[in-house]
């Protein structure tokens, strides 16, 4: 997951994430879990590696996070099994 924010707006952000983690903290399973936490690459951009159990997740970590952060989510699979998954597909 990509994430970015306007640095202007940094109270903002910070007063989120701390609500943020206080909700996590209750109830973690509905939230996103971090593999990597959030890393900071400077200009208001970051990334986290996340696994994502179930749609819910991801629906909930967007709209906690909405105006406050963009959020890219980009799937990350086993090369082995994309491998797989195409040959099957060429199978049928």
């Amino acid at each position: 997951m990509f994430w970015e924010f306007d640095t202007k707006n940094v109270e903002e952000v910070y007063k989120t994430m701390k609500a943020f983690n206080e909700a996590y903290e209750k109830n973690p399973e509905k939230f996103q879990k971090h593999v990597i936490p959030p890393h900071y690459m400077g200009n208001g951009k970051g990334f986290s590696l996340v696994e994502i159990e179930n749609p819910e997740q991801l629906r909930n970590v967007q709209v906690y996070w909405n105006d406050v952060l963009k959020l890219k989510h980009h799937p990350v699979t086993e090369s082995s099994s994309w491998i797989e998954a195409y040959m099957k597909s060429k199978q049928e």
